[in-house]
């Protein structure tokens, strides 16, 4: 059986101005309104980067 897409199972750290994040697919643009922060990684990495960024 054949592996997915590597990129099917990379997400981006997305951001909007009001400090929401969130996760996106690599696969898809990412939305007008958010931009893409770091670098392209596994989901569960990127949301453990999400709860390190927590208010301060």
């Amino acid at each position: 059986m054949m592996h997915q897409d590597q990129h099917e199972d990379r997400f981006h750290v997305v951001v909007k101005h009001e400090e929401q994040y969130s996760v996106w697919p690599t696969y898809h643009d990412v939305a007008r309104g958010w931009r893409s922060v770091g670098e392209p990684a596994p989901r569960e990495e990127c949301l453990r980067r999400i709860r390190n960024c927590g208010p301060t």
